[in-house]
């Protein structure tokens, strides 16, 4: 999507409102545990982890020089909302919203024929999805 903003893909997180360009969305993985033992035939044997990781989510914004990151960088995790595009025939379109600090940003650079920002955020728990309305 270099130099397009993704259409109607809102991000907001303190007081920086901003348009979308790219985004490396939040993974989420739970480990599994090899609990193999010498009855377990020829199979590895595996139980599920108890936590789920939250890995950080990696977007490009549109720079619009308004926003101070190294300022949103020192703040204690807040409220990290993206807002999808509205579907025909709804009002609001849905949301992902997770907890989260800003852990690395970019200096603005040129992409195509818009100025941007990497900014890299850490969830601190569990998202929370709102669907269309």
């Amino acid at each position: 999507m270099a130099g397009q903003l993704a259409k109607g893909i809102t991000v907001a997180y303190s007081t920086m409102v901003s348009k979308l360009i790219d985004i490396k969305p939040m993974e989420l993985s739970r480990p599994f545990v090899k609990v193999t033992h010498q009855a377990s035939g020829s199979y590895e044997e595996m139980i599920a982890g108890a936590f789920i990781e939250n890995k950080p989510i990696t977007m490009t914004l549109q720079y619009l020089g308004t926003e101070n990151y190294q300022t949103l960088m020192e703040l204690a995790p807040t409220t990290l909302t993206v807002t999808l595009p509205v579907p025909s025939g709804y009002t609001n379109g849905a949301t992902i919203a997770n907890t989260a600090g800003m852990s690395n940003f970019s200096s603005p650079y040129k992409l195509a024929d818009l100025m941007v920002v990497d900014v890299e955020f850490t969830p601190t728990g569990g998202p929370t999805y709102t669907i269309a309305s």
